[in-house]
C-alpha cells in the first residue's frame, strides 16, 4: 500500500534539502535574492528532519507486528537492500572524484562503510565521503534499535522505543560528555523518529476528523514560516549538531512542525473518501527522493570543481541559477533512481532476500 500523502512528503523533503546547497552553490560566485530573503538560505535543511518523521511513521507502519530473531533479520536485510547498496555505490563515485583530486580521504572511507560512529576519535565526528551520510547514521541507529525490539518479540514496540531514546538523551542531559560517540548515541535528534512511531500508532489505532487534520497540517505550515520569517538560530548546521550543540532546539524548531504537517497530510488522506489528489512528478520525486538526496552532492560536488570558471557561472542570474540547478539535481537524482537503485535493489533482492 502506497500513501501518497508519503510520497509527497518525501518529495518536498528532498526538494527542500537540494534547494539549500543549491543556494550554498550559488553564493560562491554571486548573490542573490534569495540567499538574503529572511532565513531561507539555510531553511531547506529542514527536509532532513522531515525525512526523520517520515522514517519513524513508515517503519512502525511496516513492522509494528514483527518478532522473532527472524523478522528481526528479515527487517534488517530489506533496509539494507533499501539502502546501503545505493548509498555504497554513490559513495563509489565520490571516491572516484577524490582519488582523480588527489584528495585524502582514508577517513571518509572507513566512517563510510561503517555508517555509525565506530572508530571516530575525540570529539569530531568523522564525515563519510558523502556529506549527507551524517543522516544515515541516525537512520540506521533508529533501525538497529527496532530490530533489537523485534528480535525479543517486544509486544509494545512504540513504548519501549521512545523509554530507551529518553533514557539515552537523559544520559546526555546530565552528564555532557564532548566525545563523538557520546554525542551521538544521547543526541536528541531520535525523537524526531519517535514523532513518526507515535503517529503511526495514532494511524493504526484511531479515527482522526478531516477537519483536525487540517487544522494540524496548517499549524505545521505555520511553524514552517515562523522559522523562515523569524529564525532557527544554528539548528541548521550539522557540524553543531553532530557536536551535540542546538540539538532540542532543533527538536523543537524544526521537528515539531515536521510532525504536524506529516500528521495532517497523513489524516488528510485517510478521512478522504476518494484520497487525495494524484500528481504523477511529485510521486515521482517521491520515489526517487533517496537517490536524489545521494546524488545531489555529487552534482555540487562536481560543479565546485568548475568554480573557478566563474565568467561563465556569472552570465546567469543568480536566483534563475539557484532554481535551475535545482532542477537539474532533482532530474540526475531521479536518473539514478530509474537506472541505478532500481537495478540493485532488484539485484540485492535476489541475493539476500531469496
Amino acid at each position: 500500500m502506497q500513501l501518497l500523502s508519503i510520497q509527497y512528503l518525501r518529495a518536498i523533503a528532498v526538494l527542500l534539502v537540494v534547494y539549500c546547497h543549491a543556494i550554498d552553490f550559488q553564493m560562491k560566485i554571486g548573490v542573490s535574492r534569495q540567499q538574503n530573503f529572511y532565513y531561507l538560505q539555510n531553511f531547506g535543511a529542514i527536509g532532513v528532519d522531515m525525512f526523520f518523521v517520515i522514517s519513524g511513521f513508515i517503519i512502525v507502519f511496516i513492522a509494528q507486528n514483527a518478532a522473532g530473531s527472524e523478522s528481526a533479520i528479515y527487517f534488517l536485510k530489506k533496509r539494507f537492500v533499501r539502502i546501503i547498496p545505493s548509498y555504497y555505490f554513490a559513495s563509489f563515485i565520490v571516491l572516484i572524484i577524490a582519488i582523480l583530486t588527489n584528495q585524502h580521504v582514508y577517513w571518509a572511507v572507513i566512517k563510510t562503510i561503517t555508517i555509525l560512529p565506530i572508530f571516530d576519535r575525540g570529539t569530531e565526528f568523522w564525515s563519510a565521503l558523502l556529506f549527507v551520510g551524517w543522516t544515515l547514521s541516525f537512520e540506521c541507529f533508529f533501525y538497529i534499535i527496532y530490530a533489537t525490539l523485534i528480535y525479543f518479540s517486544i509486544s509494545r514496540k512504540t513504548i519501549f522505543l521512545i523509554m530507551i531514546f529518553g533514557m539515552l538523551t537523559l544520559v546526555g542531559v546530565l552528564f555532557r560528555i564532548n566525545e563523538a560517540h557520546f554525542n551521538f548515541y544521547t543526541n536528541p535528534l531520535v525523537w524526531e523518529f519517535c514523532f513518526g512511531v507515535i503517529i503511526a500508532l495514532i494511524y493504526k489505532t484511531a479515527k482522526v476528523k478531516s477537519s483536525f487534520a487540517f487544522l494540524i497540517l496548517t499549524l505545521g505550515i505555520v511553524g514552517f514560516l515562523i522559522n523562515l520569517f523569524s529564525g532557527y538560530g544554528r539548528v541548521s548546521e550539522a557540524t553543531d549538531i553532530l557536536a551535540g550543540k542546538y540539538c532540542w532546539q532543533r527538536v523543537f524548531y524544526w521537528g515539531v512542525p515536521s510532525a504536524l504537517l506529516a500528521f495532517g497530510a497523513l489524516f488528510i488522506e485517510k478521512s478522504s473518501a476518494n484520497g487525495i489528489f494524484k500528481n504523477g512528478m511529485l510521486t515521482l520525486l517521491g520515489n526517487g527522493s533517496f537517490s536524489i538526496y545521494l546524488v545531489h552532492p555529487i552534482f555540487f560536488m562536481i560543479l565546485e570543481l568548475s568554480v573557478k570558471k566563474q565568467n561563465a557561472w556569472q552570465q546567469i542570474n543568480p536566483d534563475l541559477l539557484v532554481i535551475i540547478l535545482t532542477i537539474i539535481a532533482s532530474l540526475l537524482g531521479i536518473a539514478y533512481y530509474k537506472t541505478v537503485e532500481l537495478f540493485l535493489i532488484k539485484k540485492f533482492n535476489k541475493i539476500i532476500l531469496k
